[in-house]
C-alpha cells in the first residue's frame, strides 16, 4: 500500500483577492474588508498593500484609518469567499476526488495513489496546483505531509491577512 500523501493549500488573501476578481477594488490598491461587530465596523481581511502598510485583520476600521487615512474600506462578504473556495475545491478534483475545504481559506487534498494517473509527482502536483490558482489572480501557499494536518506544517499558520481564519 502507498504511504499516504496529503496537499494542504492555504490561500492568505482569498477575500481581497475575491474583491479584486470581481473588480472591487484594484489589484494594487491598499483596502480592507470590513464586518459590523459590537457596534463598531471591524477589518476582516486585508488586501496585501494594506497589510504591507502594518495593518492588521481584526483591527478597528476607525483606527486603521488613524494610521491609514485613505484606506478604502468594502463589505466583507464570506458568503462570496465561500462560494469561490467552494468553486476552487470543485476544480481541484482534476486531481483527486478526495478534496474538502480546511477552515473559510485552505482546503487539503489526499494525493495518495493519485500520481500515476496523474502522470506528475507530489512537486509537479504542488507546482500545477499553484500555478492554476495563480492564474486564476490567487496566492496559494502548499504544505505536503502524510497526515491531513499539512496545513499546521506550512507558513499558513500564521494566518496574517484574515481575521476569522483559524
Amino acid at each position: 500500500m502507498a504511504e499516504r500523501r496529503y496537499l494542504a493549500i492555504y490561500l492568505p488573501f482569498l477575500p481581497s483577492e475575491r474583491a479584486m476578481r470581481e473588480g472591487a477594488a484594484p489589484p494594487d490598491a491598499a483596502f480592507a474588508l470590513i464586518a459590523k461587530q459590537r457596534g463598531a465596523q471591524r477589518i476582516m481581511a486585508l488586501s496585501p498593500a494594506a497589510l504591507s502598510l502594518g495593518l492588521s485583520a481584526g483591527m478597528m476600521l476607525a483606527d486603521a484609518r488613524a494610521q491609514e487615512p485613505d484606506l478604502v474600506a468594502l463589505e466583507h462578504r464570506p458568503e462570496a469567499d465561500n462560494a469561490l473556495l467552494l468553486r476552487v475545491v470543485e476544480a481541484c478534483e482534476r486531481y483527486t476526488p478526495m478534496v474538502a475545504p480546511d477552515g473559510e481559506d485552505a482546503m487539503v487534498l489526499d494525493l495518495t495513489g493519485c500520481f500515476d494517473s496523474l502522470e506528475m509527482d507530489e512537486t509537479g502536483v504542488r507546482n500545477d496546483l499553484v500555478t492554476r490558482l495563480s492564474r486564476l489572480g490567487l496566492r496559494a501557499l502548499a504544505a505536503s505531509a502524510a497526515t491531513p494536518d499539512a496545513r499546521s506544517r506550512s507558513p499558513a499558520s500564521a494566518r496574517p491577512a484574515c481575521a476569522n481564519c483559524r
